[in-house]
């Protein structure tokens, strides 16, 4: 049995929704908690990689282990910083993408607030990115337009004179990789909430940005072309495969299948998340390191003693990631990933 439809047997209650391109259920859980389980109408390899990728980001696992609920990883019954509610917003949900947006409370000494993107190919469930969609000199000059009427915006909302504890945020808008997006009849949404500290957030300005077809169409490639229906080329759109991050890889540790997700560089350094799991336990591993150029190296610590466990030295390139996991006690293994 799939890892995504397992799960749907675990869980309080369920809200089916047909109307839309892929089917989804939206499983309840404690605090307030509500996330979604794709389907169409049969498994298929891009809907368990769409369910697979969303639930390594939030959940952290695919909970495949019996009597454990698929929430465990986000509200621990601990007191350490967690997540205690998490709001789902499906933006589109066609053949041509499938935009889904988070909006995530986390507790520990006080409230704090987070929204996360994701916005997948639905025929092949391949995450986008928006410098997917463009050339490269396209996605330039889009970045800047976003740039300039986002930080004119903002300036102009407080007659250029901006309060002296926002000054961070134009600075944000221009480290911006526009992942904070989604797609929506043939406009793409900029969010500019997450450069907003608790404290920052709730001034009035605005945060959400909407950029017309007509105002970056020349600059898109032809998988963007395709994506807003400016192209005829369904092959093309069905079998294009991302080069950008985040990514899932799947492969080999050792003997064992694994599956990699790999998130994108860190807007301020070089520092890197990742999670990864044996397929066959369905639980997610936390690693952090560093990506500098194709080179990376992320550590595997114990949760509950903070000690090393072991790193993972490797190789990035396009599609695959190879390398080797050294153990601090348990010896050392190679690794042969491909994206998945």
């Amino acid at each position: 049995m799939s890892p995504y439809l397992f799960i749907l047997s675990l869980f309080i209650s369920t809200y089916s929704f047909s109307e839309n391109y892929l089917p989804y259920k939206i499983i309840i859980g404690p605090y307030s908690m509500e996330f979604p389980i794709f389907e169409y109408p049969t498994p298929t390899d891009a809907v368990t990689k769409i369910n697979t990728h969303l639930q390594m980001a939030e959940l952290s696992q695919l909970a495949k282990v019996k009597n454990e609920s698929i929430y465990n990883s986000v509200c621990p019954n601990t007191d350490d910083y967690k997540k205690v509610g998490m709001h789902l917003d499906i933006k589109s949900n066609t053949p041509k993408i499938l935009s889904v947006r988070f909006d995530i409370e986390f507790s520990w000494l006080t409230m704090a607030y987070w929204s996360s993107f994701y916005n997948f190919n639905p025929q092949n469930g391949d995450l986008i990115q928006l410098s997917d969609l463009f050339t490269e000199d396209g996605y330039r000059r889009f970045k800047r337009k976003v740039f300039k009427t986002r930080s004119s915006d903002f300036s102009s909302f407080f007659n250029d004179s901006i309060p002296e504890y926002l000054d961070n945020i134009i600075a944000c808008y221009e480290r911006s990789n526009l992942s904070d997006f989604y797609i929506q009849n043939n406009a793409v949404y900029i969010e500019s909430m997450n450069c907003f500290s608790k404290a920052q957030m709730f001034h009035g300005a605005n945060t959400l940005y909407k950029f017309k077809l007509e105002s970056f169409q020349e600059g898109l490639n032809d998988y963007g072309l395709v994506l807003f229906g400016l192209k005829e080329n369904e092959e093309h759109y069905h079998n294009y495969m991302a080069s950008s991050l985040p990514a899932l890889f799947k492969g080999t540790l050792g003997e064992e299948e694994i599956t990699l997700l790999l998130n994108s560089k860190s807007a301020y350094s070089d520092i890197i998340c990742a999670q990864y799991m044996y397929d066959k336990y369905g639980k997610c591993i936390e690693l952090t390191g560093k990506l500098d150029g194709d080179y990376i190296k992320l550590y595997e610590d114990d949760k509950l003693t903070s000690k090393h466990i072991g790193t993972i030295m490797a190789t990035l390139k396009t599609n695959s990631v190879t390398g080797v996991w050294l153990g601090h006690s348990s010896g050392n293994y190679p690794l042969r990933l491909v994206r998945y």
